[in-house]
């Protein structure tokens, strides 16, 4: 997870110092060995990690390799499919045409699209798990079933946030294959990337708070706890370090696209949404807390924009 956070990272860089264009190439480059495209032949699965699950018994001769139908490990809170697309519409554009050929820098582009688009087919998979809420994921899986298996509860919010952005930057793009209505097969007739969206929303904009209500006159958001497990349950809930960005602002993430679950999201849930995400930045822990604050009030508040979408620095 913290190789695609560096990656995006350099790509904001390089939009606004073109010098760091290079930097940002390498490092996606490079990146493209975390995805396993051996699997099936079909999918290109994002991996936790540039050897993870890898073989290497041919190592340092030859690089390690996936294996197909091995089902390695995934981590739903790792993948953010808006940032995928961002690299693969990155390399198109920056890759040096003198070296690199049209077709050569177009099927960079594919790739990382292909591997946004098996985000939600990982997303979809989930839904099969009756142990796991369908607004929610969990933190560990497999490739056949990216949610059976929980480990850190601190973890899996991660994929609110991840997904949160990808609705907002990409929710509207009509051409993507996850956009295309009717394409989850579990909230039929929506598309795949509406139906998580509006699965969180709902979840948490209503479902959570009336089974946790909140104090009389409390923010209906006030309840979200670090406790709150992958099946929707909570209990053992501390009010104070329990309530943090980690969980109540990546949660927050699924409020800002245009999805608004048939009209029930309203303004208002928006404002609160944010007001809750704010109370929650600037206190407890110092360090990942805090860091997740910065990150998804960046967002929050429209200054986390999709790079591609911005005009480059002359």
């Amino acid at each position: 997870d913290g190789d695609v956070d560096i990656a995006i990272g350099l790509v904001y860089a390089a939009r606004q110092w073109p010098e760091y264009a290079q930097d940002a190439v390498d490092w996606l480059l490079k990146m493209e060995c975390e995805v396993n495209d051996e699997y099936d032949g079909t999918w290109h699965y994002p991996t936790p990690g540039d050897t993870w699950d890898k073989f290497c018994n041919r190592y340092p001769n030859e690089p390690c390799y996936y294996v197909p139908g091995y089902s390695s490990n995934v981590n739903m809170g790792y993948y953010p499919p808006g940032y995928f697309r961002v690299f693969g519409e990155f390399l198109e554009e920056h890759m040096d045409s003198r070296v690199h050929s049209a077709a050569e820098r177009a099927s960079h582009r594919a790739f990382w699209y292909r591997t946004a688009e098996t985000v939600y087919e990982m997303v979809e998979r989930c839904y099969k798990q009756g142990s796991v809420h369908p607004a929610l994921l969990t933190d560990w899986g497999h490739i056949e079933a990216p949610c059976d298996s929980h480990a850190e509860n601190y973890n899996w919010s991660r994929g609110m946030w991840r997904l949160g952005i990808d609705g907002a930057w990409y929710g509207n793009d009509s051409s993507l294959p996850e956009n295309q209505p009717g394409s989850s097969a579990h909230f039929a007739p929506k598309a795949r990337i509406q139906a998580k969206i509006e699965a969180m929303q709902h979840f948490y904009a209503h479902e959570f708070p009336s089974k946790n209500p909140p104090a009389q006159g409390a923010n209906r958001f006030s309840r979200i706890c670090q406790a709150l497990q992958p099946d929707g349950s909570i209990e053992g809930c501390d009010p104070a370090i329990g309530h943090n960005s980690y969980f109540v602002n990546t949660a927050m993430c699924a409020f800002v696209s245009d999805f608004d679950d048939a009209g029930r999201t309203t303004p208002e849930i928006r404002r609160e949404a944010l007001e809750e995400a704010m109370s929650t930045s600037i206190m407890n822990d110092r360090y990942y807390q805090e860091s997740i604050g910065v990150y998804t009030l960046f967002f929050l508040t429209g200054n986390f924009p999709n790079p591609m979408r911005l005009q480059p620095v002359p």
